[in-house]
């Protein structure tokens, strides 16, 4: 217990009235105390420890400061320390600063982690509230808790607990356990380019709700309004809330780049399109893989064909911007690729087959369908599916949770999020399909085959959701 002890000399120097606490083997440091803390803490320590760092937003971060090298000092010298980054969302290990601070650690010795946080409440029967994610666990004998400041803090720290009472180095360890469960750095090297693609959420996300007020005049989910579906998407995605193609990231990267010609230019149509995110995916792609590419995204309401130019300016690339309904399209040329994310639950079953048939009707004889589509056995066939009251209060705490954690780069105070959650919980409805056979079934009748077909399971919006992943082809005649 040597890093205790060092711990309570220090704050005792500091400060008066201590001892009450420190005989509960707990000690409290401010703000300022905590590099100095730090300092002492690890200089103690004799095997090593876990640590999380949860990414701040824009007020940033030194990834050079006294505290964050008195660790990586320690792991030069031989101890064995991991650091688990938690992030909102993959894309935000773009961020530089981040970059660098991963760099630094992994130089120094340090195991170095990602997990993707918005799934983690709770996560594997362990409570995963905000407050609880921000820690340290060092040679199984201390942990410090981190508990952010308000708002208005300039201290990228908050107020540090420090304990070694047996109780709560159980759950440090229960929760460090269940973190660790979501690693990503596996997979890290292959997925880098998923990671590379660029989508500048924070930029477009008050863009795009501030867009809806004025553009949304209706679409497939309301005919009438559908201003608020496209003034929640992105913020929800900021939280990684909704069904979006980064759920499917290694479906469409390897689809479209397996499937592309490459010695003549692609013709791509984007059926149905909440925001830019398959566009993005399209454009990198075809990018990474150097084959021209012709892009038409298409859907009813301006808001999405809107923040699709921007993003399309934004990276220098010509698109086409259709706003029709797809099942009146009649464009004058056909397509290499038709694809759509989770486009199809959208529609009653009658509708769902006149989409497909419409896509067949787009596609050249060797062209190929991408897709995602929602499955759920328990489905009454052509019913459409509503969240229960339930599901509706878990998805508003999600959200509110989430975005306390990730404040700084929601933009949004946690109640406006619950606020725009709760309404797009109270009226998203969907067609779901029951089963692979039924599906198949479909597609076969719009003169369509499955040549890949593949059924992965996500962590869905309301609830965990399997999905199908489908390349499909025109039938030979």
């Amino acid at each position: 217990m040597a890093s205790f002890e060092k711990l309570k000399n220090y704050l005792a120097q500091c400060q008066q009235g201590i001892e009450e606490d420190a005989q509960k083997g707990i000690l409290r440091f401010s703000s300022s105390q905590i590099e100095e803390g730090g300092r002492i803490l690890f200089e103690s320590i004799q095997r090593g420890g876990f640590a999380t760092f949860i990414v701040p937003g824009k007020a940033g971060w030194d990834p050079e400061s006294q505290y964050y090298e008195a660790i990586r000092k320690q792991a030069h010298k031989g101890k064995n320390i991991t650091r688990l980054f938690l992030l909102p969302h993959r894309h935000y290990l773009r961020e530089s600063r981040l970059r660098r601070h991963w760099e630094l650690d992994r130089a120094a010795g340090i195991k170095v982690k990602f997990a993707i946080t918005s799934g983690l409440l709770p996560l594997n029967g362990v409570s995963m509230l905000p407050e609880s994610l921000d820690f340290g666990i060092w040679d199984d004998e201390i942990v410090c808790w981190v508990y952010k400041q308000t708002e208005s803090s300039q201290n990228s720290f908050g107020n540090w607990v420090a304990t070694n009472k047996q109780e709560h180095i159980d759950l440090a360890q229960r929760i460090r356990d269940a973190l660790l469960d979501q690693d990503i750095s596996d997979t890290l090297t292959s997925s880098m380019e998923g990671f590379a693609l660029e989508e500048p959420l924070t930029q477009s996300a008050p863009a795009m709700a501030a867009l809806s007020d004025f553009l949304c005049k209706g679409d497939h989910l309301n005919r009438e309004d559908c201003s608020w579906y496209h003034r929640a998407w992105q913020y929800l995605r900021l939280l990684d809330l909704v069904s979006t193609p980064t759920w499917h990231s290694e479906f469409y990267l390897h689809a479209f780049s397996g499937h592309a010609r490459k010695d003549q230019k692609s013709k791509v149509l984007i059926s149905g399109t909440a925001d830019y995110s398959m566009l993005a995916y399209v454009l990198h792609v075809f990018n990474r893989i150097k084959i021209k590419t012709e892009v038409s995204v298409l859907d009813l309401c301006d808001t999405p064909l809107m923040i699709s130019r921007w993003y399309a300016a934004k990276r220098k690339a010509d698109i086409c911007t259709v706003k029709e309904d797809i099942l009146k399209y009649s464009p004058a040329t056909k397509f290499d690729f038709v694809v759509a994310d989770a486009f199809l639950t959208r529609f009653s079953r009658k509708e769902q087959r006149k989409v497909l048939q419409k896509w067949a009707e787009l596609l050249k004889g060797t062209g190929r369908i991408i897709t995602t589509v929602r499955l759920d056995p328990l489905v009454e066939s052509n019913k459409s599916v509503r969240p229960s009251n339930k599901e509706i209060e878990d998805f508003v705490l999600r959200a509110e949770r989430l975005a306390e954690l990730w404040r700084e780069f929601v933009l949004l105070d946690p109640s406006q999020i619950g606020s725009i959650a709760r309404e797009y919980a109270e009226k998203i409805e969907s067609y779901a399909v029951r089963n692979r056979q039924e599906l198949e079934k479909m597609f076969e009748e719009a003169g369509l085959v499955f040549e890949a077909y593949e059924e992965t399971l996500v962590k869905g919006e309301m609830i965990t959701t399997v999905y199908a992943e489908i390349v499909a082809k025109k039938k030979k005649k």
